[in-house]
């Protein structure tokens, strides 16, 4: 089973432009999501969209989570909304899933040593962004 949770992470960012089918994404969207998340995130909903549109509840979701990307209500609406769709249509649901894989690079381990007062916090196939000050001998 396709986790909602991480379809909406996936989803959200790019909701605005997904629901008016665009094929391009601004520059700025396009340097915080990434070429390979819009891409992904574009297939997966190419999948989704005519289940989401012929449920009222889902497309309800939908559009409220594209007008407010940060409301946790409503990506928890999204989500269980995503979670019946999934459900109930197991086709659907290995195709996304499928999607999910492909689309998904193999993560790779780094090994991050620091001293002082710092915190740093990775996921698998996150992109990180980071800024390094007046830090000293710094090694990579």
């Amino acid at each position: 089973m396709v986790d909602p949770a991480e379809l909406v992470t996936l989803l959200a960012p790019s909701l605005p432009y997904l629901i008016k089918g665009s094929e391009k994404i601004s520059e700025g969207l396009l340097r915080e999501v990434g070429k390979d998340t819009w891409e992904r995130a574009k297939a997966i909903w190419q999948k989704l969209w005519p289940k989401i549109e012929s449920k009222e509840a889902a497309k309800e979701a939908v559009e409220d989570l594209a007008k407010e990307l940060n409301d946790e209500d409503a990506k928890a609406a999204l989500r269980q909304q995503l979670k019946k769709i999934l459900e109930t249509d197991e086709t659907l649901a290995q195709e996304v899933k499928q999607l999910m894989k492909e689309k998904n690079p193999t993560s790779t381990g780094i090994n991050i040593e620091q001293t002082g007062n710092f915190h740093q916090t990775a996921g698998d196939n996150a992109k990180q962004i980071g800024q390094i000050g007046s830090a000293g001998n710094i090694s990579m």
